[in-house]
This record gives C-alpha cells, structure tokens and sequence, in this order.
C-alpha cells in the first residue's frame, strides 16, 4: 500500500488596501516585492487595476549614480576648458600680451602694476 505523502510549505502574505474600493486583500510577499520592483498592474479582488509607481531602491540608485557620473563627466569637461583657457592666457603673458586690454608690451610686469593695479599676470 502506498502512502500518500504530505509536502508542507509556508508563504508569507502582505496585506493590501484597493486604492478604489478599500478591500483589504493578501499576497504573497515574494510577489508584493516583484511588483514593486517592475510596476506591474494587479488587481484586487473586486477587479480594480492598481500598480506601484514608486521608484524602488534599486532604481533610485541606479539613477543616482547615472547623474553623479554625468556630472562628473559635465565637471571634467568644465576643467578641460578652464585649462585650455589658462595655458592660452599663460601663453599670451609669457609673450607679453595683456590678460587685461590685450595689447603686447616690452614690459608687461610695470604695465600691469600701473594700468591694471591689483590684478596679477
């Protein structure tokens, strides 16, 4: 004679409230977590479509971390400007032109300490 066996497993259920109807329902957790990770439509008992528009912790993430490289990608470019706009007006003084009125002079150093005081070449 054979025995019939008995395979016993648990779930765990999550209660939910229809943002329609206000009937309370269960689901399984695994399912509830699913959901809110791929905004899925469900529906409740009563048939009212409903979803998670939350963003879940992994998306926010991930969204952060695009804009932080994004941003640093907008700062090194930033960088790149500002060093290609030095190393042009390091030039210019170097062959004494003015940084200030963009005219050469044999002596850029007393220009700028009469005609530009308090700025540094």
């Amino acid at each position: 004679m054979n025995a019939a066996k008995v395979i016993e497993f648990a779930t765990v259920q999550v209660t939910e409230v229809c943002i329609n109807c206000g009937c309370l329902f269960t689901m399984p957790e695994a399912l509830r977590v699913e959901l809110r990770k791929n905004h899925r439509r469900f529906f409740c008992p009563n048939g009212h479509e409903q979803f998670y528009p939350q963003e879940s912790d992994v998306e926010r993430l991930t969204r952060e971390l695009k804009e932080m490289r994004e941003q640093k990608i907008r700062e090194a470019a930033r960088a790149n400007v500002a060093e290609a706009h030095l190393a042009d007006l390091q030039k210019r003084v170097r062959n004494g032109v003015c940084p200030c009125c963009k005219r050469s002079f044999a002596n850029l150093r007393r220009h700028m300490a009469t005609k530009h005081p308090g700025t540094t070449p």
